[in-house]
């Protein structure tokens, strides 16, 4: 017959804070990786009379997912450049400054009608990949031209970006 010997309680309690200290570690490194990975900036702007102002701004970890139209030939465009003004990134978003909205008409009728809506001063949000090497953020439309070349671009401003 064997006796199995029971470990005392200063080699369970070594044993115990050996296995915490690790865990610990490995936490760590985990949180410090999350930290470390791709983030999305966050911009609250408003357009008031031709030009883009900053409201306010967030980064919040994560990817930006890409847009599943990017043809929006009547959409604000971005562009996130470096200091030398090489564009980094390009994106473009709906046009803040009107909306398509439906109502039903008559009252009662269950019918839907749609309406263009224009805002004088919009608010709106955009995100972006924040990219080490981005500055700035240039905003523009895309005007047609009248010989049916190339369209043209029409500047609403360039923010610095902020402090990520």
């Amino acid at each position: 017959m064997s006796i199995t010997k029971i470990p005392s309680s200063n080699r369970f309690r070594q044993l115990a804070t050996s296995v915490a200290v690790a865990l610990t570690c490995l936490a760590a490194n985990t949180l410090a990786q999350t930290n470390n990975g791709p983030k999305i900036l966050f911009l609250h702007l408003q357009l008031k009379d031709g030009s883009v102002s900053l409201i306010k701004s967030s980064v919040r970890p994560g990817y930006l997912k890409p847009r599943p139209n990017q043809d929006l030939p009547d959409g604000l465009h971005l562009e996130l450049s470096d200091d030398e003004s090489h564009a980094c990134w390009r994106g473009v978003v709906e046009n803040p400054c009107s909306r398509l909205i439906e109502y039903e008409d008559p009252p009662g009728s269950g019918k839907l009608k749609r309406k263009k809506v224009d805002l004088p001063e919009p608010e709106f949000m955009v995100r972006v990949p924040v990219l080490a090497e981005a500055r700035q953020i240039e905003f523009y439309t895309l005007e047609p031209t009248k010989a049916g070349n190339r369209a043209q671009r029409r500047s609403l401003g360039k923010l610095q970006l902020p402090a990520r």
